[in-house]
């Protein structure tokens, strides 16, 4: 029987064609089809082409498909002359050449057809599902994302080959652990996240890359600069982006890198960093403008460190103009952007100014669905309580009833820190009692290395003496 032949009743193909487990295996260690022809010469051939420049060509029609001609174009027998090929294609299509210029809504467009026309045990329905939960993670519906990917993954169908069905498997973890980083459970993120390395690294998956940097984002937005600095800087892995050509990857690398530097107060590391990525402009200018934002971004924030307020302001609001001019809106970056100008604000002794920026900024930021944002914008605003001018009382409790909005356990601590630094200067004996235990609470969410270490560095390092040890025993 033809295994693009109908296997059911109604109509829904069961199997793909023979090629299927080549070319997913394939996807699966190379991902790029640039790179499958060089790994796996006769995949094209294999595929229904008469040369790699065909497959290529075809692929790359993918990777800018809009949502509504998907359908059409995957019934385009000369671009895709084969079952496997369409699954390829459809994985292209998800995919996107720029991942974040794509959102959940139309990548449920293209994966809801994919269900109706492509093979049942076809590895792109998880893939499908990966993507859909992935974005509407990044859109502020971390949540939503988990339950979705609870619901879904038990229909979908086993593979045959055990290799494939263990890259399913590592896409789930992967997911799960980013979206759970996202929803604030730090502690369940690490796990799936350290699942899928070591499920990756054993087959040699492509997704190694992938896993790496969302467990180097964990580090870093866990209060681990340089745990995630580790990663980044990782010569090994440089090396092959550059192998690659994955200019983007590595321009991000670098770009995350100079943050770490910069949490770290390393300014001329992150300068370096910010000098590497630059470099890659000529690279990426035309398919990623939102990367060419983020330079902006990193070097205005460099400046700002270096006290060169004249530049670093500049730099800023060129960030902001960049990310805001874009043909597709980067809320994300403009979002980022804003709130650094809110923090040289407060490096500018302009106190009204900052706050006004970040007050706006957690209703914006809450209202486009950047969350993590609003998170560092409320940890922004605890500042205020531990200046030399800190505001009245009303604004404490106003801070305090809203607290819980940080979905970030490690910047929530450190925003608790804040008022409680506060309330043992300002208030009743009862109030720090009460803010311990909100610190408290936040053990089951991160490591307990983290927490202790966070604890340490936000609350006992701030109270010597008695204080201190009080609070530690508390604790």
């Amino acid at each position: 029987m033809n295994m693009e032949s109908l296997d059911n009743d109604d109509g829904k193909i069961l199997r793909g064609d023979p090629q299927q487990e080549a070319a997913w295996i394939a996807f699966s260690r190379v991902e790029w089809f640039e790179n499958i022809s060089e790994a796996f010469p006769k995949l094209s051939h294999r595929l229904g082409y008469a040369t790699d420049a065909c497959f290529h060509n075809a692929m790359a029609t993918a990777l800018e498909v809009l949502p509504g001609s998907f359908a059409s174009t995957l019934k385009d027998i000369e671009l895709l002359p084969t079952m496997s090929s369409r699954e390829l294609f459809a994985a292209y299509a998800l995919r996107r050449r720029d991942y974040q210029a794509f959102s959940a809504l139309d990548t449920k467009i293209i994966s809801d057809h994919c269900a109706i026309v492509l093979p049942s045990n076809s590895p792109v329905h998880t893939y499908a599902l990966f993507h859909r939960t992935s974005r509407m993670a990044r859109e502020g519906q971390p949540h939503l994302a988990l339950i979705e990917l609870n619901e879904v993954r038990s229909n979908l169908v086993k593979h045959s080959s055990e290799v494939l069905q263990i890259w399913q498997d590592t896409l789930l973890s992967l997911i799960h652990g980013t979206a759970a980083a996202q929803d604030g459970d730090f502690k369940s993120g690490q796990e799936q996240l350290e699942t899928a390395l070591r499920h990756s690294n054993g087959l040699r998956f492509a997704l190694t890359g992938t896993i790496e940097f969302r467990i180097a984002q964990l580090y870093r937005e866990s209060g681990q600069p340089d745990r995630a600095m580790e990663i980044w800087s990782c010569q090994k892995r440089i090396s092959s982006l550059k192998k690659a050509h994955q200019w983007a990857n590595l321009s991000s690398y670098h770009l995350n890198a100079a943050s770490c530097a910069l949490d770290e107060k390393d300014t001329p590391r992150a300068r370096k960093e910010a000098q590497q990525a630059k470099q890659l402009q000529p690279y990426i200018q035309e398919h990623y403008p939102r990367l060419i934002g983020y330079q902006y971004l990193r070097e205005g924030e460099i400046c700002t460190q270096e006290e060169n307020y004249e530049d670093g302001e500049r730099l800023l609001r060129q960030a902001i103009d960049h990310f805001a001019g874009m043909d597709i809106v980067c809320e994300e970056g403009l979002l980022e952007a804003k709130l650094s100008l809110g923090s040289y604000a407060l490096l500018q002794n302009d106190p009204a100014m900052a706050w006004a920026i970040i007050r706006s900024l957690i209703d914006e930021s809450e209202s486009r669905g950047c969350l993590h944002l609003r998170s560092r914008a409320l940890l922004l605003q605890t500042w205020f309580f531990i200046s030399d001018d800190p505001p009245a009382v009303d604004a404490y409790n106003n801070i305090l009833e809203r607290v819980h909005l940080i979905q970030n356990p490690s910047l929530l601590l450190h925003a608790l820190g804040n008022l409680l630094t506060y309330a043992v200067e300002h208030l009743s004996e009862d109030e720090p009692d009460l803010i311990l235990e909100k610190i408290a609470s936040l053990k089951s969410r991160l490591s307990d290395s983290c927490y202790e270490k966070l604890f340490e560095k936000h609350v006992l390092n701030r109270f010597g003496g008695r204080v201190g040890e009080e609070l530690e025993e508390q604790n």
